[in-house]
């Protein structure tokens, strides 16, 4: 009886821990794989040993181009290391063409944190200028690859990577592909980030977050420090095709429908007897139908003309910031729904592109979202400097950068002031003599027109000072003046170091771009 009961313990202690496995192996699949960089700040020790139980692996920004190193990645990665949280590394990529990726690569590789398992390029905004974009990704990873042996993992979104790297994303060991939805992507992936908003207990903030597609490589394989497998990522789907099965031959029974053709006399006999009504049928119809036409046609083409689109606010510029208003609805191009999670939130512009639709001109790029929007959907604010700007509303004086303590004075509307743009936290602010206004697009709009007129001229709207140089000093006005009315050419539009612009003349006189001077 000792041994029996000695036996029973030993097998019940073996099938605990039988339970206890599948847990585990359950809870190291739903371990978070999140996509770390400045935005989420500089982490702490404590941050990152909180982190540690809850990812399988970390993806670090490292660089913004070549010219943006993130202010973080050195502090964040050193971290990992010490805690032994394995981690890539990413470059967001803004090449222009296969020289300048090629020298991208090679600042990235230099940068990075040899210990990270494998290197991405985060290729989501189309920069390239000159070639094809296929031929610059091709660049960054023939470099990469001449630089290292570990993993090379493309990103992007399902649409950009099929329509700017249809052919180039297969150079990669995988590819890692973002789709904010429910359903998976429907292109070949190997690491699915399928949410912009999952919450990070260990860092106490939302991030992205990806799931590693098991079938194609395990998790192990992402952590592996040895040289990739020369197994691409598209190679374990294309020989499920389903269209081998198809060959069976016996099919060939396509000869039989040729009796059909026999049918076609049957048909000929019900001919004569359908045209005898449609014939009767058609005259009455005519007679009805012009008193329609009348009254309906007219009234409404004539009140679609009378209606003129109000156009808002399309001037927007890459690495502006923005947020999605409560009213939008849908992204532009795929309609999809926009969850109120991504509302509210301070974005960043990447990219920007011509479009007319509602009443929208312009169509601009949120990489944080991987989604395109209609200009009439987002508030922002204004990047880079403009030298002057116009109140498009009454505005109030701040004393702070946080807008928080008001002067008691205001801009009237319509009324110009001199000012500099200055960064504070993830928006920015305009400094001005008199305090602090709002860069919010809505506010204020530049003094200055910002672009040359299609017809090549201007019209001055109140007498006009010519000078010889750029400065517009004393010593360089002209003792020409311009009378208004007058109709001016211009060959050139210039910028100051201030943001402020001004037209150069065919003649090489110089005349200012103020938009209360001139008209276009």
């Amino acid at each position: 009886m000792k041994h029996s009961a000695w036996g029973l313990k030993l097998l019940m202690g073996f099938i605990a821990m039988l339970c206890l496995a599948v847990p585990l192996h359950a809870q190291a699949e739903a371990l978070a794989i999140p996509d770390i960089s400045e935005w989420q700040g500089r982490l702490t020790a404590t941050q990152v040993e909180a982190m540690k139980p809850r990812v399988s692996f970390v993806i670090n920004r490292r660089q913004y181009g070549s010219n943006y190193i993130d202010k973080d990645a050195a502090n964040n990665t050193a971290l990992y290391v010490k805690y032994g949280i394995p981690f890539g590394e990413y470059d967001f990529s803004l090449f222009t063409n296969a020289a300048s990726a090629r020298e991208e690569a090679r600042l990235f590789y230099a940068r990075s944190n040899k210990q990270a398992r494998f290197y991405v390029l985060d290729f989501e905004v189309d920069t390239v200028t000159s070639g094809t974009t296929n031929a610059a990704v091709a660049a960054w990873v023939q470099q990469m690859r001449a630089l290292t042996h570990k993993k090379l993992i493309f990103y992007s979104y399902q649409s950009f990577a099929t329509t700017y790297a249809s052919s180039s994303r297969f150079l990669f060991d995988a590819q890692w592909i973002a789709d904010a939805t429910a359903t998976p992507p429907r292109i070949p992936y190997d690491l699915w980030q399928y949410t912009d908003h999952f919450y990070m207990a260990g860092l106490n903030e939302y991030v992205d977050n990806s799931r590693v597609a098991t079938w194609v490589h395990p998790v192990s394989w992402w952590l592996a420090t040895g040289q990739p497998a020369p197994a691409s990522v598209s190679q374990p789907k294309r020989p499920v095709a389903v269209k081998k099965p198809v060959p069976a031959k016996k099919v060939a029974v396509v000869k039989q429908p040729q009796p059909a053709v026999k049918k076609k006399p049957v048909a000929k006999k019900a001919v004569p007897v359908k045209k005898k009504p449609v014939t009767k049928k058609v005259s009455v119809v005519r007679k009805t139908t012009p008193p329609v036409k009348r009254v309906v046609a007219k009234p409404v083409t004539q009140n679609v003309k009378r209606q003129p689109i109000r156009w808002v606010t399309s001037d927007y510029q890459v690495g502006q910031v923005v947020a999605l208003s409560s009213t939008a609805r849908t992204y532009y191009g795929n309609r999809t729904k926009i969850r109120p999670s991504a509302k509210y939130r301070l974005l960043r512009v990447t990219a920007v592109k011509s479009i007319k639709a509602d009443r929208s001109r312009q169509a601009i790029y949120l990489a944080t979202l991987h989604q395109w929007v209609l200009s009439q959907d987002v508030t922002g604010y204004w990047a880079g400097q403009h030298g002057a700007y116009t109140a498009t509303r009454s505005l109030q004086f701040y004393r702070d950068s946080h807008l928080r303590r008001a002067t008691g004075r205001r801009l009237v509307a319509g009324k110009q002031i001199n000012a500099r743009l200055i960064t504070v936290g993830a928006t920015t602010v305009l400094k001005t003599s008199a305090g602090y206004l709002t860069a919010n697009v809505t506010a204020v709009t530049p003094a200055y027109y910002e672009r040359m007129p299609a017809q090549r001229w201007v019209r001055a709207k109140v007498g006009l000072q010519q000078y010889s140089y750029s400065t517009f000093t004393r010593h360089d006005l002209s003792r020409t003046r311009i009378r208004r009315n007058s109709r001016i050419p211009v060959k050139r539009l210039g910028e100051r170091a201030d943001g402020s612009r001004y037209f150069v003349t065919p003649n090489g006189r110089y005349i200012t771009a103020d938009k209360q001077s001139v008209t276009v």
